[in-house]
C-alpha cells in the first residue's frame, strides 16, 4: 500500500524544518492503555534528524488518561465510527465512542495548529492505527482492515499518516532526510507483511499468530 509523502520533502531544511505529529508512545513516553510505552526506532530516528519538528501526541490519554481499559473498534473501522455506524468499547464493555470523537477533534486541532505535514502513528491502535485495527472484543483475536478513528480523521483532512510499521515507507523518508538510523532493506510496510496478507487473503478463523 503506498503512502504519500509531502511533495515538499527534498526542500525542507533545518531553518523550516518537515513537521510531523507521532504517536507519544512511539517516542518513550508512557502513555499506553497499561501505562508503558510501545518506543519505535523508526520514530525515534526521525525525532534525531535536524530538519524535522515532531509533536507528540497521545489522544487516548488526552480523553481517559493512563492507566485505561483497553478499547477496540466494534461495527467497523475509524471511518465507520466518524460516520456514526460503529462504536467504540473498552473491555468491561463501556461505550467510549463520544470520547474517541472527540479526541480526534484534540489531535486534529493540535495537528491544524502545528501545519503538520505528515502523521507517523502506532498501528493496530484503535485511534492510531492507519491499515489494520481490532474488530470486536480483543480476545477474539479478530482484525479489520482500515483505520482507528483518529487516523482516519486526520485522513479525511488530507494529513498524510504513515503506519509505524510500514518500515519501507520510513526508510524512504528518513534516506531523504540524511539519517543513517534506517530500518533494514528487507523490511517491507505493514501491509507487505506475510501475516498480513495471509490473515486479510482468508475468510476461516485466524490462529494464534498475531501481529502484537
Amino acid at each position: 500500500m503506498p503512502h504519500r509523502l509531502p511533495e515538499r520533502l527534498p526542500r525542507v531544511t533545518a531553518n523550516d524544518p518537515l513537521r510531523v505529529l507521532s504517536s507519544a508512545c512511539l517516542l518513550g513516553h508512557h502513555v499506553g492503555w497499561e501505562g508503558g510505552p510501545y518506543t519505535a526506532d523508526v520514530a525515534l530516528a526521525l525525532a534525531a534528524c535536524d530538519r524535522v519538528r515532531i509533536t507528540p501526541f497521545c489522544p487516548e490519554d488526552r480523553i481517559l488518561g493512563t492507566p485505561r481499559l483497553l478499547t477496540t473498534l466494534h461495527g467497523g473501522n475509524g471511518f465507520d465510527v466518524l460516520d456514526g455506524t460503529a462504536r467504540v468499547r473498552d473491555t468491561a464493555g463501556n461505550d467510549h465512542t463520544e470520547d474517541f470523537l472527540g479526541a480526534a477533534q484534540h489531535m486534529l486541532a493540535l495537528a491544524q495548529a502545528q501545519r503538520i505535514e505528515l502523521a507517523i502513528l502506532m498501528e493496530i491502535s484503535d485511534s492510531c492505527g492507519s491499515t489494520a485495527v481490532y474488530l470486536g472484543a480483543p480476545d477474539n483475536k479478530e482484525y479489520q482492515q482500515g483505520p482507528g478513528v483518529c487516523a482516519a480523521l486526520l485522513m479525511r483532512h488530507h494529513i498524510p499518516v504513515v503506519g509505524s510499521r510500514d518500515y519501507r515507507t520510513l526508510r524512504s523518508l528518513l534516506q531523504q532526510l540524511g539519517s543513517d538510523r534506517l530500518p533494514p532493506l528487507d523490511e517491507g510496510n505493514f501491509c507487505e507483511t506475510p501475516w498480513y496478507q495471509e490473515y486479510f487473503d482468508r475468510s476461516e478463523t485466524p490462529d494464534e499468530a498475531t501481529p502484537d
